[in-house]
């Protein structure tokens, strides 16, 4: 390291205003490191001595105290009266040597002690070693020459953030201060519009929108402007900004074209998307998002052998499995369920479920899952869930809390579904046999069954299995009778389907009292919407072969005369007049 001699006379070297370089130290205050050397770097042969200061301060902060000594000390060969890079030599021996580095700093000040740059470069020295009463020190020194300086204020609001990361409120008031002293100063905007990308994002907006007011020159506030706009799903707004700042300049990182092409992607633009994916692969081949979105890409265009490999590449990035969300797995998931593998696709809900179990609509779409498989009593299981899940929200914040009439239908429906449809589904019913959960369950509801015969039969598992379900889905409907207004036949029209499903022999009329209530209900309606006609319809088919098979007269022709009422071309209820009107 360059010795510094602390009884040298320094001098302070006046730097001329170059665009690249002073753009580039801007950068680096804003924390924008890579954009800051690039424009640090195009300025090396314009600027040597303030170009090789900044790009010491990025090294510093980036650890390499290595290439932080070098850059200081080109900056000095440039000139060998420069104080801010004898300051970065300072800052420095602060590390190895604490007692000559302060006597460093001490005597450049002392030099210097109405310079208000000097100062504050002191005091900035001390705070990037993390000396916080030493540049609380140096912010005094600062004020006692000139309070109403932009650059003491923001470096104000610099120590108050480093102190305390999470003292917003504090920092941006000194950040405000800053602008009022210096209303054309850019970095106090962006500095402000630091704090509020945190706290009020449309706040942050306004001040880089003023930001590039000021400071055209300076594209970062596009990027800025795309990277928060795209946070807060303004994608239209982030697409623009980041065209303006794509066309702009040829400075920009992998996750400027991660977060361009989220801004794409979720706008439905998924060509646009996949081209800004795949120049963001090129540079970084294993960057985990933009191999996310192309998977999700691929999903959404039905593009089902690349979606598989891509699946393979994107998963295997992490085998610890960190960083992976719901939406990972639902998105494979989706690919699988097109490809007809349903219990694949199911497992990846599960995982899904498992790794976030508060997102409710999880459980709606595995159930949807479910359905498309013909597994309804596997649906009913998630809707059981999803009730549960919701009732253990609802109830943290409202004791009188109800479940959701939809979902209470949703599980006696498909509990229903399950118990009506196993028969004609005997591939589900030979997977079901072997899970082990569902024969046990059938067996503790009904200790009369027969254990072998479950295990070995088809039929009896299936007549066991339906019955099973039906019974479920009873219970629940009884429920949702009585949630349900008294002028709402949906759930009659359930118990009676259920009713007849459980005993099918329709001159018992199981359903026969649940359908006289849906025509209770449906007739006294003033405007029967045609929904519910169809459902009418239903109601007397069963009415009217009821009273049929048990020889009601009066009642065979009431039913049959109101089922050609609503279909006047039935030929059933024909037939059934002309027979029973000649009797």
């Amino acid at each position: 390291m360059r010795k510094i001699v602390v009884s040298f006379l320094f001098t302070i070297t006046v730097i001329g205003v170059y665009g690249q370089v002073d753009m580039g130290a801007d950068y680096y205050y804003i924390g924008e490191y890579t954009f800051a050397k690039k424009y640090l770097e195009e300025g090396l042969t314009k600027n040597p001595t303030k170009a090789n200061f900044f790009l010491g301060e990025i090294a510093f902060k980036e650890g390499d105290m290595e290439k932080a000594e070098s850059y200081y000390n080109k900056g000095l060969a440039a000139d060998p009266n420069s104080l801010i890079n004898q300051i970065g030599l300072a800052k420095l021996m602060l590390k190895k040597d604490t007692k000559n580095g302060d006597l460093a700093l001490f005597d450049i000040q002392r030099k210097n002690s109405k310079n208000i740059d000097v100062v504050i470069a002191v005091g900035r020295a001390y705070l990037d070693n993390g000396m916080f009463e030493k540049a609380e020190s140096k912010l005094r020194d600062a004020k006692a020459i000139n309070n109403k300086n932009a650059k003491v204020n923001l470096f104000d609001g610099d120590i108050i953030i480093a102190k305390n990361a999470k003292d917003l409120g504090n920092a941006a008031g000194k950040y405000e201060q800053a602008i009022y002293f210096d209303p054309n100063n850019c970095l106090s905007y962006f500095k402000l519009a630091e704090i509020y990308e945190k706290i009020d994002w449309s706040s942050s907006i306004e001040n880089l929108k003023t930001a590039k007011g000021i400071c055209p020159e300076y594209m970062i506030a596009y990027r800025l402007l795309g990277r928060i706009y795209t946070q807060n799903g303004r994608y239209p707004q982030a697409i623009d900004a980041y065209k303006t700042y794509f066309s702009s300049t040829d400075h920009y990182t992998v996750d400027d074209f991660e977060k361009y092409a989220r801004a794409y992607f979720f706008s439905d633009s998924l060509e646009a998307a996949k081209a800004l994916v795949e120049r963001g692969l090129k540079i970084d081949p294993n960057h985990f998002v933009l191999n996310r979105y192309l998977m999700y890409i691929y999903a959404k265009t039905d593009n089902f052998e690349s979606g598989l490999e891509q699946e393979k590449k994107f998963f295997a990035l992490r085998p610890d499995a960190s960083g992976y969300i719901s939406m990972d797995y639902t998105m494979y998931a989706s690919i699988l369920k097109k490809m007809g593998r349903y219990n694949e696709a199911i497992e990846q809900y599960n995982t899904a479920i498992q790794l976030d179990p508060g997102k409710t609509e999880l459980y709606d779409e595995a159930a949807d899952m479910a359905k498309a498989k013909k597994d309804y009593g596997l649906a009913a299981a998630y809707y059981k869930a999803l009730i549960a899940k919701k009732a253990e929200r609802g109830k943290e914040t409202n004791p009188e809390y109800t479940d959701n009439l939809m979902d209470i239908y949703s599980l006696s429906y498909n509990y229903y579904s399950a118990g009506a449809t196993i028969a004609k589904n005997p591939q589900l019913a030979e997977e079901l046999m072997k899970n082990n959960t569902i024969m046990n369950n059938i067996i503790a509801e009904n200790t009369g069954v027969n254990t072998d015969s479950l295990k070995t039969n088809i039929s009896y598992f299936s007549r066991q299995y339906a019955l099973y379900n039906l019974y479920k889905a009873d219970s629940v409907v009884d429920i949702l009778i009585k949630q349900t207004p008294s002028d709402i036949y949906t759930g009659y029209r359930l118990k009676a389907l259920i009713k007849h499903a459980i005993n099918p022999a329709v001159e018992m009329g199981a359903a026969k009292p649940y359908y006289e209530k849906v025509v209770e209900i449906i007739t006294a309606q003033q405007d029967i919407k045609p929904s519910a006609k169809v459902v009418l319809l239903e109601a007397y088919n069963y009415l009217g072969y009821y009273y049929y098979l048990i020889g009601d007269k009066p009642n065979i022709i009431l039913y049959w005369n109101k089922v050609l009422e609503i279909k006047p071309e039935d030929e059933n209820a024909k037939k059934v007049l002309d027979e029973w009107n000649k009797k």
